[in-house]
């Protein structure tokens, strides 16, 4: 895998949680772009977070930990 690859992380249908991993990523300085979110004015929204190979696993942890942290504690 080269450094230009990109690498799935995430997909998602709701426009909240992708302002939530956007803000993820940016606090992190990841770099990532989102596949689908130019058509979501038009069409329900089908986006999928790629980032950098290099940052895969970094996101993803970060993503996990964000995920957990806004889990309902019962």
């Amino acid at each position: 895998m080269t450094d230009l690859e990109m690498t799935p992380i995430l997909k998602t249908h709701d426009q909240g949680l992708l302002a939530v991993i956007e803000s993820v990523l940016n606090g992190a300085e990841i770099p990532y772009f989102v596949r689908g979110a130019e058509a979501a004015g038009l069409l329900p929204l089908n986006a999928t977070i790629v980032v950098p190979a290099a940052f895969a696993e970094q996101a993803s942890k970060l993503l996990k930990e964000a995920q957990e942290a806004h889990e309902p504690v019962e």
